[in-house]
């Protein structure tokens, strides 16, 4: 009987791997095949690592699986946003309360009714528009930075108006 030889082929998945066409590249004799991560990055990967089981996934996702695993946050606060939110006011709450007050707010902000979303993963200050604020001395609500910088030098005079006007319509509407 001979020994049958196992090559990937085009199509076949290797954990998040698809094979899209050998790259023809030889390295120490091991045939590399060009290969697309379910997340679209594309790489090319050595035969022995598809077929062993050493390469599933691209780089990027291998980092954010380890990421997501020491993960210290909950919901989309990850643990790095959490300890920018403690480090820079006093906040008597837990991240597993503020999560539950986000998502009981159904991810819009408390006073204007806008959308709010918190990129926490990686963190990045600039997309996250959802600022936790003390509603009074043992209450909070997520409101959206927009609201939460409602100063007339913040923004632009038209904006900052129609802000004003939005808040208020949408207060008007909520003790209906």
């Amino acid at each position: 009987m001979a020994n049958k030889k196992l090559i990937p082929s085009i199509g076949k998945k290797f954990g998040k791997w698809t094979v899209i066409s050998e790259s023809r590249i030889y390295l120490g004799g091991n045939t590399k095949w060009m290969c697309e991560c379910d997340c679209g990055n594309k790489s090319s990967v050595a035969m022995n690592n598809l077929m062993n089981g050493n390469s599933t996934q691209c780089q990027r996702c291998s980092a954010k699986e380890r990421g997501l695993k020491k993960r210290k946050g909950l919901g989309k606060i990850s643990g790095e946003m959490w300890n920018q939110i403690t480090r820079s006011k006093s906040v008597d709450i837990t991240i597993q309360e503020a999560w539950d007050i986000f998502v009981s707010q159904n991810s819009k902000c408390a006073v204007s009714g806008r959308e709010i979303e918190i990129y926490g993963y990686p963190y990045d200050k600039e997309k996250t528009t959802a600022i936790l604020c003390r509603k009074n001395i043992d209450d909070y609500y997520w409101l959206h930075k927009d609201v939460s910088n409602l100063k007339p030098f913040a923004i632009a005079h038209d904006d900052w108006i129609r802000l004003i006007i939005e808040v208020a319509n949408y207060q008007i509407n909520e003790e209906k």
